[in-house]
């Protein structure tokens, strides 16, 4: 028999490889292009206060008197050089980020108070029959979080003992915020007294069944005697009565409240067609100062003085500089979303065509995550409103026939909203006969992916639809 004998050997070598590195210059700029207008006028602020080379470009601005400026210079000296190792622009991201992990710092939508409770029942019920009550109970609650069915509508409706309608229900109103799922205000309080252990739970139920009307009215003297307490005691009651929450989903709504931008570009038509311009006007000027910088024709600067106006004049210029190329790769970005969805700035009822970012990144001559982040938290002022630059971007979607061409993803969402808004009430689709439904339409979709854009528009699954 034969052996063969295989050693390996192992030695260090060198060799040369290409390696991107963003150079200081280009990491402040991406720092400066990844920053909202908001975000932006506070850099600037800062970097105002923090170098002394960098000033507004104010003609009215008065000049620093000839015999204090020895003396303004050496405070600025011993109070800048603290700052000298520190730098507000710490995020230099590396162009090698994908966007799953782009996508992941987005806008953030807020959990519905539909969906924190139909997580808190799936954990507290595991038979699914009492599930299909909760989700029924879930699905039927007024802005307000009360009840507006009664316990044996929804037995009839389920073919359930109302024995078990009535011991979900007690758990769903368990569930924060306490009180939910009330059938009346007096039961909503009465739940919350019970979860709050007040000392005199007795009284407190007392004067809510018996005597709410008059509590309402204040006849405190009129509930002690019928109660035979003192009006103190009835006083002391009605204050901790009014600490409980009369609508249990009004801290728990969704915010959606109105919230004021600054448009970063904006889209203008006129005789000419459509113009870009950059939303500039309440950036203030910046310009360097011209006392700092001529302290390095000095000769009498030791080396550490003369090292730290350079390096601070040096930022300044970059400062400058980065916040002009921010607004040039804004235009670019915008002037190619223009032209990639020119029918939907024509007329916005038109659909908006796939777009993606490599697109927009090999037109402007940047890196995809380079462009996510130009575009994250940024607005773009139309003649038809002010809109997220995000939301102009929708991947495409596979289409069955080639006449049909690629549609995007934001056109599905918009029909299956409307589809599902002229639904029959009583029969609501299913997810599979929406695939259906867009299969006959040329559009070739996944059932998860239905229920994934389902999720996105917050609405709700078929059975909760039922009415």
């Amino acid at each position: 028999m034969w052996y063969t004998s295989c050693r390996m050997n192992q030695k260090l070598s060198p060799i040369q490889i290409q390696k991107q590195v963003l150079a200081p210059l280009m990491q402040k700029s991406v720092a400066i292009l990844m920053l909202s207008s908001h975000e932006l006028d506070t850099a600037i602020e800062t970097e105002l206060q923090d170098n002394p080379l960098l000033e507004l470009d104010d003609t009215n601005r008065q000049p620093i008197p000839q015999h204090n400026k020895e003396e303004v210079t050496k405070i600025d000296f011993q109070r800048l050089s603290k700052i000298w190792e520190e730098s507000i622009y710490t995020n230099t991201a590396s162009d090698e980020d994908d966007e799953d992990e782009i996508r992941q710092n987005r806008f953030k939508r807020e959990t519905t108070l539909e969906e924190s409770l139909l997580r808190h029942l799936r954990i507290e019920f595991f038979n699914p029959f009492e599930i299909k009550v909760g989700e029924y109970i879930i699905g039927n609650l007024d802005e307000d979080g009360y009840l507006t069915v009664s316990c044996e509508e929804i037995a009839e409706k389920l073919r359930l003992e109302i024995a078990v309608v009535e011991q979900v229900l007690r758990v769903v109103q368990g569930f924060d915020p306490v009180g939910i799922a009330s059938r009346n205000i007096q039961e909503c309080l009465l739940i919350q007294v019970r979860h709050k252990n007040f000392k005199n739970q007795e009284l407190l139920h007392r004067v809510i069944l018996e005597h709410f009307a008059d509590l309402g009215r204040k006849k405190f003297t009129e509930i002690a005697r019928k109660l035979s307490v003192s009006e103190e005691d009835v006083r002391e009651a009605a204050k901790q009565i009014a600490t409980l929450e009369p609508k249990p989903a009004r801290n728990s709504r969704p915010i959606d409240s109105t919230i004021y931008v600054k448009p970063d570009v904006t889209i203008k038509k006129d005789a000419k067609g459509f113009q870009v311009i950059v939303n500039d006007e309440w950036m203030p000027p910046l310009r360097i100062n011209r006392y700092y910088q001529g302290l390095l024709k000095r000769p009498n600067l030791t080396s550490q003085e003369r090292e730290f106006i350079q390096g601070k004049l040096e930022n300044a210029v970059n400062f400058i500089r980065s916040i002009k190329q921010r607004g040039e790769t804004m235009v670019k970005i915008v002037r190619f979303i223009l032209e990639k969805q020119i029918s939907f700035f024509e007329d916005c009822h038109n659909p908006l065509v796939p777009l993606t970012l490599k697109e927009v990144a090999q037109s402007v001559e940047r890196s995809e995550s380079t462009v996510s982040r130009a575009i994250r938290n940024k607005f773009l002022d139309t003649p038809h409103g002010v809109y997220p630059l995000k939301f102009f971007f929708a991947s495409a979607l596979e289409a069955t026939s080639q006449a049909s061409g690629d549609i995007s993803s934001r056109s599905i969402k918009e029909d299956l909203k409307e589809l599902i808004e002229q639904e029959n009430k009583t029969s609501p689709l299913s997810d599979q006969k929406i695939v259906a439904h867009f299969a006959q339409k040329g559009v070739k979709l996944a059932r998860r992916t239905v229920a994934k854009y389902r999720l996105e528009l917050e609405i709700p699954s078929s059975h909760l639809r039922k009415e």
